[in-house]
């Protein structure tokens, strides 16, 4: 008589987290940050990610990143309702329905915001903000941005930029006038070439990733990336086998403390494998 032994199903777990410091010289803090996960029945990870930076200098910025979260995250609430179905034969969103619902929900703000600017023209007159989101689900993350926001991946070692800034450093970096190392202390590295809120119509970049286990994503604002301008020491932080809470107090302090000019923040996402 044969033994039969049943192989356990092996899955994808979030450990993620996120830090937000004023930095050394502002003021206030126009950064906002969100992250919500969870694990499906299904046993499926799924988890929505951002960091908002209000635009610095302007009046009232962090009225604008955090009506930037608060209206995405609203928008997208029925996407974690829906994985949290216990009906196990639900069809889950496609990825194009997620980017399109992305999309839709970064527009929205985008409309919230100028519509706040328009009833506080005194106090919020040029409301604007960058936007970096992630939204996991299964093996994949969707990632949008607008702005300056950065999404890399960490993987093996190696530490891949998944989002392209959009400021007039970023674009002469791209036409090979400058080298993208130099980007983050350029003169025009803060002139933003689009932004959640400064215009009627926004353009939203969207990206799609599949994770594999042990794999790390890190989402931050200016304030944190322009303190490593070097990729490769980035990277050697994030192979640290710190959890994702450790490293984003370790990635914030080394930033305020080589710079701290900005505002600085970050989110790590831990991708785990665990067996069910």
């Amino acid at each position: 008589m044969g033994i039969f032994i049943r192989e356990r199903e092996k899955t994808l777990q979030i450990d993620s987290a996120a830090l937000t410091d004023r930095g050394q010289q502002r003021q206030i803090n126009e950064d906002y940050i969100f992250h919500q996960s969870a694990q499906t029945p299904q046993q499926e990870p799924v988890g929505l990610f951002m960091v908002c930076d209000g635009l610095g200098g302007h009046q009232a910025g962090e009225i604008a990143s955090r009506l930037a979260v608060e209206t995405v995250t609203t928008e997208l609430s029925d996407l974690f309702s829906a994985h949290g179905s216990t009906d196990h034969q639900a069809t889950r969103p496609s990825a194009l329905t997620l980017n399109e619902s992305i999309e839709r929900a970064i527009i929205k703000a985008n409309a919230e915001i100028r519509a706040y600017a328009a009833k506080h023209p005194q106090k919020a007159a040029n409301l604007g903000t960058t936007v970096t989101l992630a939204l996991v689900q299964g093996e994949f993350v969707h990632l949008a941005n607008v702005g300056d926001g950065r999404a890399y991946a960490w993987r093996a070692g190696s530490l891949t930029r998944i989002t392209q800034d959009h400021s007039l450093a970023a674009e002469l970096a791209r036409q090979g006038v400058i080298e993208d190392a130099q980007i983050a202390g350029h003169a025009r590295s803060n002139v933003l070439t689009r932004a959640v809120g400064i215009k009627d119509e926004v353009e939203v970049d969207m990206f799609d990733w599949l994770l594999q286990p042990g794999d790390k994503l890190l989402l931050c604002s200016d304030g944190l990336w322009k303190a490593f301008p070097d990729n490769n020491e980035l990277a050697r932080f994030l192979a640290s086998a710190q959890t994702s809470a450790e490293l984003c107090q370790e990635l914030v302090a080394q930033a305020k403390e080589r710079d701290g000019s900005d505002n600085i923040s970050a989110v790590v996402i831990t991708l785990n494998q665990t067996e069910c």
